[in-house]
């Protein structure tokens, strides 16, 4: 019976060292993270992933194995961690350059060893150029002032209340949509609308909204799903429902 204990203990220890920490794989398996890692497409069709401009990338990239990293300034190599997260500079095929998190530093990996192609498979495709610069406008000439006579003061109109009881999101999310449109999507995209549960971030409360709607994404059109956090009667932003990032 004691020997079964110490086993049992032993094999517990191995999966969860395999399952959370990526760097212990290589010492439980033998197989480096990453290898044989099945992403969502493994290339995107018809698309020069080198004219993709910053702003169309995501914010971070994971990548699947152990990186040696030379810090020039003390010439000490340190290992960026299998499972460590850092921002995407631009893609040079086959090949992302990397800003190494917490460093002003760059570093240059395959493509093939990060998960860059299963998050742009799930972002929207935005073919629109950046704005450009709005150039100033011309001070107008300066004009005499000419009197006029005194009026009464306004009176101000009351402020409007918050509304009492519940929150209807699906109505709510209609609403705001048609007077606010944001970039990610118009109302026309819409195909469901339905109320989530409540939900607590960051020690706030939320209600909650979700829609799904038609998006052309680099892969082709796809369904994608955005949730609404709802409170004091109004929509205070808009997320990915799965990832819960922020939509602008």
């Amino acid at each position: 019976m004691k020997h079964l204990i110490t086993i049992g203990v032993v094999g517990a220890a191995a999966y969860f060292g395999y399952k959370f920490e990526p760097d212990l794989r290589l010492a439980i398996t033998g197989i480096p993270y990453g290898v044989g890692h099945k992403m969502a497409n493994s290339s995107l069709p018809n698309v020069d992933l080198a004219t993709l401009r910053p702003d169309q990338l995501p914010k971070e990239v994971t990548i699947f194995a152990t990186i040696p990293f030379k810090d020039s300034s003390s010439d000490l190599v340190i290992n960026l961690p299998a499972g460590s997260k850092h921002q995407p500079v631009k893609i040079i095929p086959p090949n992302v350059q990397l800003l190494v998190k917490g460093t002003k530093y760059k570093i240059v990996l395959p493509i093939e060893k990060t998960d860059l192609i299963e998050q742009l498979s799930l972002m929207p495709l935005d073919t629109a150029p950046p704005p450009a610069p709005a150039e100033p406008e011309p001070e107008p000439e300066p004009v005499a002032p000419v009197p006029t006579p005194a009026k009464p003061a306004p009176i101000a109109a009351p402020t409007p209340t918050a509304p009492i009881g519940p929150v209807d999101p699906v109505k709510l999310m209609r609403e705001t949509l048609q007077k606010n449109p944001i970039k990610e999507f118009s109302i026309g995209q819409v195909t469901t609308w339905s109320p989530g549960p409540e939900e607590t971030i960051d020690g706030e409360s939320f209600a909650t909204g979700i829609i799904s709607y038609e998006a052309t994404t680099i892969l082709g059109q796809k369904t994608m799903q955005a949730k609404a956090l709802i409170k004091n009667g109004s929509i205070q932003k808009w997320t990915y429902a799965k990832s819960g990032i922020e939509i602008k």
